[in-house]
């Protein structure tokens, strides 16, 4: 019976914690491994063509360029291939496992916090998030990163913690701070990510010495408002130095929709999570009324990282990833709280407890997030549906109509380089207005130090290229085709005059054309 009270109480031993994250990282690999086999996106295809440059002279080369972004993880998807063979699930393997180590350490970290049963319930929440399972099986860098901060943000907390060992406490600081630089290696959003972590760590100072703070600040407003004045100017000078406000309002011109829209979070959660992000007002309330100091803390973060992020030009959920295990925390501590709550009224009113309990079971397996999860593990949503981006054209059914087409040009011009190297073995032009705005000019023309290749983007470029020597291959993605973005509706007329269309299978989404030939 003492054991089965650890169930309740506000913190449980190592060997529940290590329970808690074995079902958290078994259920992650659960849902990730049915959809791991997705079409490759262009982002993941840098890595995996990197990785292959790395395994064949030790440098990250794709084509006659360079990709050295996030270069600890090239070497990663690197080692991959040597251990699993050079295939696109092993490119992911180090996001999956990332992944794992990220949802066992936060369910084991809560379990310690907050007891078994919140950390059970965190061990739930966190695969239930979609982002987790979409991130899980993306060959890029994202939940390595969120690994890093959420080590940093355990660090943090463990150090503001008031019966934390001064030397212990100097150790936790300084791992906190060594970390930093790792993480922004992997992403600039680092940045956020310490400022959010360090506006929780303020939060708990603050209720943590409630007394004392609110009698400094009545008997010193002076002194307040010049630190307040202080704090502003480093702010000032730290947005100067690191040339943040640039940095905010850079964002690709594919994405240059969002740049607008500081509401993009709350709505792409809201038709992500139609459950569990409505209720979030009210169940940080609960979380932050159960356990006051690992509620308020991650409550905190997450409303910092979504507050900078929701200013910032460019928004994606991949790139606030590593605030959501801080809400599946939020989550887990209001559902404990619920439970613990509906115990203590069970044994004085005699209220069937077990009844609720079964009751929020079936609110839970109802709901979008519950069946999708339960699909997942049952292997019964293919990635298509699974996956906001797994919507991607394939290009394997139609390598072997475009090989030949390939080997028999002078020049191939493409919407999309990485696949073009990745399928087909070569390209020579980028016709892609976004891919402009990312060459070493910005301008028509200009090399993409990726590839060492050019980029083009205007009806009048594409028109230079066909009217070369020679013969000429375009392949386009049709969703590429008549973007402002893209390829705009000037270029495609161009090439439409000049060329004659390849056939290809319509559900491919691809289309492709022959110019110029020398034999015509």
């Amino acid at each position: 019976m003492r054991d089965l009270n650890l169930l309740w109480c506000d913190r449980a031993g190592w060997r529940y914690a290590l329970l808690a994250g074995v079902v958290s990282a078994v259920l992650v690999w659960l849902i990730s491994i049915g959809v791991i086999e997705h079409v490759p996106l262009y982002d993941e295809l840098l890595h995996v063509l990197a990785a292959r440059g790395v395994l064949a002279d030790g440098q990250p080369v794709i084509a006659h360029g360079e990709y050295t972004r996030a270069l600890l993880f090239t070497r990663l998807v690197t080692a991959s291939f040597e251990a699993f063979g050079d295939n696109l699930v092993a490119a992911r393997m180090p996001s999956l496992i990332a992944a794992l180590l990220l949802a066992a350490m936060m369910a084991g970290w809560v379990t310690r916090q907050a007891g078994f049963l919140a950390g059970l319930a965190m061990a739930l929440m966190f695969p239930l998030l979609p982002s987790t399972v979409e991130l899980a099986v993306f060959a890029r860098f994202y939940t390595v990163h969120s690994l890093l901060i959420g080590l940093m943000a355990i660090a943090a907390y463990q150090a503001a913690q008031s019966a934390c060992p001064a030397g212990k406490r100097i150790v936790l600081v300084v791992s906190a701070v060594l970390l930093i630089p790792l993480a922004w290696h992997f992403q600039s959003t680092t940045l956020v990510a310490v400022g959010a972590i360090g506006c929780g760590i303020a939060a708990l100072l603050i209720a943590d010495h409630w007394q004392r703070v609110s009698a400094f600040i009545v008997r010193n407003p002076l002194r307040i408002a010049i630190a307040g004045v202080l704090l502003a100017v480093i702010a000032a000078v730290l947005f100067i130095k690191f040339d943040l406000a640039s940095r905010m309002g850079e964002v690709p011109l594919w994405a240059a929709w969002t740049s607008s829209r500081p509401q993009y979070y709350l709505i792409d959660f809201a038709n992500s999570m139609p459950l569990l992000w409505p209720m979030f007002p009210v169940v940080a309330v609960l979380a932050i009324m159960t356990y006051r100091r690992l509620g308020l803390f991650s409550v905190v973060v997450v409303l910092a990282a979504l507050a900078v992020h929701s200013i910032a030009a460019a928004k994606s959920v991949r790139y606030i990833s590593y605030a959501l295990p801080f809400f599946a925390i939020v989550w887990a501590c209001a559902i404990a709280g619920v439970v613990n709550l509906a115990r203590g009224v069970a044994l004085s009113t005699n209220i069937n407890v077990l009844g609720l309990g079964v009751l929020g079971v079936l609110v839970l397996v109802l709901s979008q997030e519950g069946q999708r999860m339960a699909k997942l593990v049952l292997k019964r949503m293919p990635a298509t549906e699974a996956l906001s981006y797994a919507v991607e054209p394939d290009w394997q059914p139609i390598k072997p109509i475009l090989k030949p087409e390939v080997d028999a040009a002078d020049r191939v011009v493409t919407s999309n380089s990485m696949k073009a190297i990745y399928y087909l073995g070569r390209y020579d032009y980028e016709l892609n207005a976004s891919i402009v705005l990312e060459t070493d000019t910005a301008t028509e023309f200009g090399m993409d130090e990726r590839t060492g290749r050019q980029a083009i983007g205007t009806a009048t470029s594409i028109g230079n290229v066909l009217q070369q020597p020679g013969s000429t291959l375009v392949v386009l993605e049709d969703r590429k085709i008549a973007n402002p973005a893209g390829v705009s509706k000037e270029a495609l007329s161009v090439i439409i005059s000049n060329c004659i269309v390849i056939e290809l299978p319509p559900v491919s989404d691809v289309s492709a054309w022959r110019c110029n030939r020398k034999s015509s």
